[in-house]
Protein backbone atom coordinates (compact mmCIF):
# COMPACT_ATOMS: atom_id res chain seq x y z
CA UNK A 1 0.00 0.00 0.00
CA UNK A 2 3.18 1.97 1.27
CA UNK A 3 4.27 1.49 -2.51
CA UNK A 4 1.62 2.49 -4.46
CA UNK A 5 1.15 5.70 -2.45
CA UNK A 6 5.05 6.64 -3.20
CA UNK A 7 4.34 5.82 -7.16
CA UNK A 8 1.51 7.84 -7.10
CA UNK A 9 3.65 10.45 -5.05
CA UNK A 10 5.92 10.77 -8.53
CA UNK A 11 3.24 11.44 -10.84
CA UNK A 12 2.67 14.91 -8.50
CA UNK A 13 4.16 18.34 -10.55
CA UNK A 14 6.97 18.75 -7.93
CA UNK A 15 8.28 15.27 -8.81
CA UNK A 16 7.41 15.64 -12.71
CA UNK A 17 9.36 18.87 -12.82
CA UNK A 18 12.50 17.70 -11.49
CA UNK A 19 12.11 14.49 -13.66
CA UNK A 20 12.17 16.72 -16.52
CA UNK A 21 14.82 18.37 -15.36
CA UNK A 22 17.07 15.54 -15.38
CA UNK A 23 16.47 14.27 -19.05
CA UNK A 24 17.12 18.06 -20.04
CA UNK A 25 20.24 17.76 -17.71
CA UNK A 26 21.05 14.80 -20.37
CA UNK A 27 20.28 16.05 -23.59
CA UNK A 28 21.01 19.73 -23.35
CA UNK A 29 25.29 19.54 -22.72
CA UNK A 30 25.92 23.32 -21.76
CA UNK A 31 23.47 23.97 -19.53
CA UNK A 32 23.33 21.22 -16.83
CA UNK A 33 25.29 23.19 -14.46
CA UNK A 34 21.82 25.13 -14.23
CA UNK A 35 19.75 22.52 -14.54
CA UNK A 36 21.66 20.49 -11.73
CA UNK A 37 21.63 23.50 -9.77
CA UNK A 38 18.01 24.45 -9.89
CA UNK A 39 17.08 20.96 -9.24
CA UNK A 40 18.93 20.84 -5.82
CA UNK A 41 17.62 24.18 -4.93
CA UNK A 42 13.61 23.15 -5.63
CA UNK A 43 15.00 19.64 -3.33
CA UNK A 44 15.84 22.14 -0.54
CA UNK A 45 13.03 24.87 -0.95
CA UNK A 46 10.61 21.47 -0.81
CA UNK A 47 12.67 20.36 2.40
CA UNK A 48 12.32 23.21 3.98
CA UNK A 49 8.61 23.51 2.77
CA UNK A 50 7.88 19.82 4.58
CA UNK A 51 9.68 20.56 7.70
CA UNK A 52 7.51 24.40 8.45
CA UNK A 53 4.04 22.25 7.46
CA UNK A 54 4.70 18.68 8.55
CA UNK A 55 7.53 19.06 11.01
CA UNK A 56 9.54 16.33 8.90
CA UNK A 57 13.12 16.85 8.54
CA UNK A 58 15.12 15.70 5.73
CA UNK A 59 18.36 17.86 5.94
CA UNK A 60 20.03 14.96 7.69
CA UNK A 61 19.59 13.46 4.08
CA UNK A 62 21.61 16.48 2.35
CA UNK A 63 24.01 16.88 4.45
CA UNK A 64 25.96 13.90 3.65
CA UNK A 65 25.18 15.23 -0.26
CA UNK A 66 26.45 18.28 0.39
CA UNK A 67 29.55 16.88 1.77
CA UNK A 68 29.96 14.40 -0.96
CA UNK A 69 29.73 17.23 -3.03
CA UNK A 70 32.45 19.09 -1.66
CA UNK A 71 34.69 15.93 -1.84
CA UNK A 72 34.39 15.00 -5.24
CA UNK A 73 34.72 18.86 -5.97
CA UNK A 74 38.52 18.93 -4.54
CA UNK A 75 39.22 16.12 -6.03
CA UNK A 76 37.75 16.78 -9.19
CA UNK A 77 39.89 20.52 -9.46
CA UNK A 78 42.70 18.76 -8.40
CA UNK A 79 42.64 15.96 -11.23
CA UNK A 80 41.37 18.56 -13.87
CA UNK A 81 44.15 21.25 -13.41
CA UNK A 82 46.92 18.34 -13.51
CA UNK A 83 46.13 17.37 -16.93
CA UNK A 84 45.17 21.17 -17.92
CA UNK A 85 48.20 22.60 -16.39
CA UNK A 86 50.21 19.83 -18.41
CA UNK A 87 48.66 20.96 -21.62
CA UNK A 88 49.23 25.05 -21.20
CA UNK A 89 52.66 24.31 -20.27
CA UNK A 90 53.99 22.19 -22.79
CA UNK A 91 51.66 24.15 -25.77
CA UNK A 92 51.45 24.31 -27.97
CA UNK A 93 52.09 21.13 -29.12
CA UNK A 94 55.50 19.61 -29.54
CA UNK A 95 54.53 17.00 -33.34
CA UNK A 96 57.41 15.05 -32.40
CA UNK A 97 55.54 13.99 -29.21
CA UNK A 98 53.26 12.65 -31.36
CA UNK A 99 52.57 9.24 -32.96
CA UNK A 100 51.70 8.86 -36.66
CA UNK A 101 48.10 7.82 -37.09
CA UNK A 102 44.41 9.74 -37.12
CA UNK A 103 42.92 11.16 -34.10
CA UNK A 104 39.75 12.93 -33.24
CA UNK A 105 39.16 16.16 -31.48
CA UNK A 106 36.28 18.58 -30.63
CA UNK A 107 36.57 22.49 -30.07
CA UNK A 108 33.94 25.10 -29.70
CA UNK A 109 33.43 27.57 -32.61
CA UNK A 110 31.39 30.56 -32.81
CA UNK A 111 28.08 28.71 -33.70
CA UNK A 112 28.83 24.86 -32.22
CA UNK A 113 31.17 22.60 -31.64
CA UNK A 114 33.87 21.52 -34.67
CA UNK A 115 34.85 18.26 -34.71
CA UNK A 116 37.92 17.08 -37.08
CA UNK A 117 39.94 14.05 -37.66
CA UNK A 118 43.59 14.35 -37.96
CA UNK A 119 46.29 12.50 -39.98
CA UNK A 120 49.87 12.91 -38.79
CA UNK A 121 53.37 10.92 -40.11
CA UNK A 122 56.48 11.52 -39.49
CA UNK A 123 55.71 14.33 -37.12
CA UNK A 124 54.52 16.52 -40.29
CA UNK A 125 50.08 17.32 -40.76
CA UNK A 126 49.68 14.95 -43.69
CA UNK A 127 45.44 16.16 -43.59
CA UNK A 128 42.34 17.76 -41.35
CA UNK A 129 39.02 16.42 -42.32
CA UNK A 130 35.99 18.62 -40.48
CA UNK A 131 33.73 16.02 -39.73
CA UNK A 132 31.20 18.38 -37.94
CA UNK A 133 30.50 22.37 -37.87
CA UNK A 134 28.12 24.68 -37.64
CA UNK A 135 29.53 27.63 -38.83
CA UNK A 136 28.93 29.76 -42.56
CA UNK A 137 29.78 27.25 -45.20
CA UNK A 138 33.07 28.70 -45.90
CA UNK A 139 33.86 29.88 -42.53
CA UNK A 140 36.35 27.12 -42.06
CA UNK A 141 38.14 27.50 -45.59
CA UNK A 142 41.78 28.10 -46.17
CA UNK A 143 42.40 26.94 -42.75
CA UNK A 144 43.55 23.34 -43.09
CA UNK A 145 46.15 24.73 -46.03
CA UNK A 146 47.55 26.96 -43.88
CA UNK A 147 48.38 24.66 -40.95
CA UNK A 148 49.49 21.95 -43.08
CA UNK A 149 52.05 24.94 -45.04
CA UNK A 150 53.26 25.92 -41.44
CA UNK A 151 53.43 22.55 -39.95
CA UNK A 152 52.14 23.86 -36.33
CA UNK A 153 49.97 25.02 -34.47
CA UNK A 154 51.95 28.20 -32.82
CA UNK A 155 51.88 30.13 -36.37
CA UNK A 156 49.21 32.26 -36.88
CA UNK A 157 46.08 31.32 -38.94
CA UNK A 158 43.46 34.02 -40.39
CA UNK A 159 40.02 32.76 -41.73
CA UNK A 160 40.34 33.64 -46.09
CA UNK A 161 36.60 34.17 -46.37
CA UNK A 162 34.00 37.02 -44.77
CA UNK A 163 32.48 34.38 -42.81
CA UNK A 164 35.05 33.16 -41.03
CA UNK A 165 35.54 34.75 -37.41
CA UNK A 166 38.34 34.53 -34.53
CA UNK A 167 35.76 32.13 -32.42
CA UNK A 168 35.64 29.83 -35.52
CA UNK A 169 38.87 30.05 -36.17
CA UNK A 170 39.99 29.41 -32.37
CA UNK A 171 37.53 26.57 -32.07
CA UNK A 172 39.12 24.92 -35.32
CA UNK A 173 42.63 25.26 -33.81
CA UNK A 174 41.32 23.72 -30.58
CA UNK A 175 39.64 21.12 -32.39
CA UNK A 176 43.07 20.30 -34.30
CA UNK A 177 44.92 20.31 -30.68
CA UNK A 178 42.86 18.29 -28.64
CA UNK A 179 42.96 15.63 -31.73
CA UNK A 180 46.69 15.87 -31.44
CA UNK A 181 47.12 15.38 -27.69
CA UNK A 182 45.56 12.18 -27.72
CA UNK A 183 48.62 10.77 -30.39
CA UNK A 184 51.16 11.88 -26.90
CA UNK A 185 51.19 8.82 -24.78
CA UNK A 186 52.91 10.35 -22.65
CA UNK A 187 50.40 13.40 -20.89
CA UNK A 188 48.18 12.41 -18.04
CA UNK A 189 44.54 11.56 -18.60
CA UNK A 190 42.01 12.46 -16.68
CA UNK A 191 40.38 9.62 -14.16
CA UNK A 192 37.12 7.75 -14.75
CA UNK A 193 35.75 9.90 -11.92
CA UNK A 194 36.91 13.34 -13.44
CA UNK A 195 35.77 12.57 -16.62
CA UNK A 196 32.11 11.77 -14.99
CA UNK A 197 31.71 14.87 -12.96
CA UNK A 198 32.73 17.01 -16.15
CA UNK A 199 29.98 15.27 -17.99
CA UNK A 200 27.13 16.25 -16.06
CA UNK A 201 28.94 19.89 -14.86
CA UNK A 202 29.50 21.23 -18.21
CA UNK A 203 28.72 24.60 -18.44
CA UNK A 204 28.86 27.79 -21.04
CA UNK A 205 28.02 31.44 -19.85
CA UNK A 206 26.68 32.49 -22.90
CA UNK A 207 24.08 33.80 -24.65
CA UNK A 208 22.51 31.21 -26.40
CA UNK A 209 22.72 29.01 -23.45
CA UNK A 210 20.28 30.92 -21.45
CA UNK A 211 17.89 31.56 -24.98
CA UNK A 212 17.56 27.94 -25.38
CA UNK A 213 17.36 26.94 -21.83
CA UNK A 214 14.51 29.77 -22.07
CA UNK A 215 13.24 27.98 -25.03
CA UNK A 216 13.37 24.45 -23.06
CA UNK A 217 11.58 25.79 -19.86
CA UNK A 218 8.77 26.93 -22.16
CA UNK A 219 8.80 23.24 -23.28
CA UNK A 220 8.71 21.74 -19.84
CA UNK A 221 5.61 23.67 -18.67
CA UNK A 222 3.42 23.54 -21.81
CA UNK A 223 4.07 19.52 -21.84
CA UNK A 224 3.69 19.47 -17.99
CA UNK A 225 0.51 21.37 -18.04
CA UNK A 226 -1.11 19.61 -20.60
CA UNK A 227 0.05 16.18 -18.81
CA UNK A 228 -1.72 17.56 -15.33
CA UNK A 229 -5.38 17.41 -16.70
CA UNK A 230 -4.65 14.22 -18.73
CA UNK A 231 -3.96 12.35 -15.13
CA UNK A 232 -7.18 12.94 -13.72
CA UNK A 233 -10.20 11.35 -15.02
CA UNK A 234 -12.63 13.55 -16.52
CA UNK A 235 -10.69 16.52 -16.55
CA UNK A 236 -8.66 15.73 -19.90
CA UNK A 237 -11.11 17.71 -21.82
CA UNK A 238 -10.25 20.91 -21.14
CA UNK A 239 -7.52 21.13 -23.13
CA UNK A 240 -9.40 21.26 -25.88
CA UNK A 241 -10.87 24.56 -24.93
CA UNK A 242 -10.52 27.46 -27.61
CA UNK A 243 -11.01 30.10 -25.43
CA UNK A 244 -13.91 31.51 -27.41
CA UNK A 245 -16.41 32.01 -24.20
CA UNK A 246 -19.11 30.88 -26.04
CA UNK A 247 -20.14 29.25 -22.69
CA UNK A 248 -19.51 32.66 -21.27
CA UNK A 249 -22.39 33.78 -23.19
CA UNK A 250 -25.23 31.95 -22.33
CA UNK A 251 -24.07 31.14 -18.98
CA UNK A 252 -26.79 32.91 -16.11
CA UNK A 253 -23.85 33.98 -14.06
CA UNK A 254 -21.50 35.25 -16.19
CA UNK A 255 -18.97 36.73 -13.84
CA UNK A 256 -17.26 35.54 -10.58
CA UNK A 257 -14.84 37.43 -9.07
CA UNK A 258 -14.41 39.41 -12.24
CA UNK A 259 -13.48 36.78 -14.08
CA UNK A 260 -15.60 34.91 -16.96
CA UNK A 261 -17.76 32.10 -15.86
CA UNK A 262 -17.82 29.37 -16.95
CA UNK A 263 -14.95 29.33 -18.82
CA UNK A 264 -12.55 30.14 -16.10
CA UNK A 265 -13.63 26.99 -14.13
CA UNK A 266 -11.94 25.08 -17.64
CA UNK A 267 -8.64 26.90 -17.77
CA UNK A 268 -8.56 26.39 -14.10
CA UNK A 269 -8.55 22.62 -14.45
CA UNK A 270 -6.52 22.87 -17.38
CA UNK A 271 -3.16 24.64 -15.12
CA UNK A 272 -4.57 22.26 -12.74
CA UNK A 273 -5.26 24.59 -9.92
CA UNK A 274 -8.53 22.15 -8.41
CA UNK A 275 -8.63 24.61 -5.36
CA UNK A 276 -9.81 27.26 -7.73
CA UNK A 277 -11.90 25.02 -9.30
CA UNK A 278 -13.94 23.95 -6.22
CA UNK A 279 -14.40 27.85 -5.20
CA UNK A 280 -15.61 28.55 -8.27
CA UNK A 281 -17.96 25.55 -8.62
CA UNK A 282 -19.75 27.03 -5.96
CA UNK A 283 -21.26 29.23 -8.29
CA UNK A 284 -22.35 27.11 -11.24
CA UNK A 285 -26.10 26.41 -11.31
CA UNK A 286 -25.63 22.54 -13.34
CA UNK A 287 -27.81 24.14 -16.11
CA UNK A 288 -25.11 22.29 -18.90
CA UNK A 289 -25.83 25.20 -20.84
CA UNK A 290 -21.98 25.38 -21.48
CA UNK A 291 -22.04 22.09 -22.86
CA UNK A 292 -24.79 22.49 -25.28
CA UNK A 293 -23.04 25.74 -26.99
CA UNK A 294 -19.10 24.77 -26.61
CA UNK A 295 -17.61 24.03 -29.55
CA UNK A 296 -16.22 21.43 -28.13
CA UNK A 297 -18.40 19.64 -25.52
CA UNK A 298 -16.73 20.64 -22.80
CA UNK A 299 -19.10 20.75 -19.76
CA UNK A 300 -18.10 22.91 -16.82
CA UNK A 301 -20.27 20.95 -13.86
CA UNK A 302 -18.76 17.56 -15.37
CA UNK A 303 -15.57 19.17 -15.56
CA UNK A 304 -16.01 20.75 -11.78
CA UNK A 305 -17.13 17.84 -10.51
CA UNK A 306 -14.44 15.42 -11.44
CA UNK A 307 -11.99 17.94 -9.79
CA UNK A 308 -13.33 17.56 -6.89
CA UNK A 309 -13.54 14.20 -6.55
CA UNK A 310 -9.82 14.55 -6.97
CA UNK A 311 -9.42 16.60 -4.48
CA UNK A 312 -11.50 14.57 -2.36
CA UNK A 313 -9.13 11.38 -3.33
CA UNK A 314 -5.95 13.48 -2.89
CA UNK A 315 -7.19 14.25 0.67
CA UNK A 316 -7.82 10.73 1.38
CA UNK A 317 -4.06 9.21 -0.22
CA UNK A 318 -1.70 12.25 1.88
CA UNK A 319 -3.73 10.82 4.88
CA UNK A 320 -3.11 7.63 4.36
CA UNK A 321 0.75 8.51 3.16
CA UNK A 322 0.64 10.23 6.32
CA UNK A 323 -0.47 7.34 8.36
CA UNK A 324 1.93 4.52 6.61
Amino acid sequence: MKLKLQLQNLMLRPWRLAMFIIILAFAFVYGRLILFSLLGLLLFISAVKIYITQKKSYFGFFIPIILAIIIFGIYFIVDYYHVRNYIIDNSPIDFELVYDGIYEGTGQGLRGPIKVAVKIENSKLLNIDVLQHQEMITALDGLEQQLIEQNSLSAEIVPTTTHGSIEATSGYLEAVSNALWKGVPEKPEFSSLTRVINYFSKFRFELPTFNALAILFCIVLMFDYTFQPVLVKGTGQVLNCYNCQACVGVCPVKIVDGEPFPMNIVLAARLGNYEKVKYMSKYCVACSRCAAKCPVGNSAPSIAAQANAYLIKEKKRKKALANA
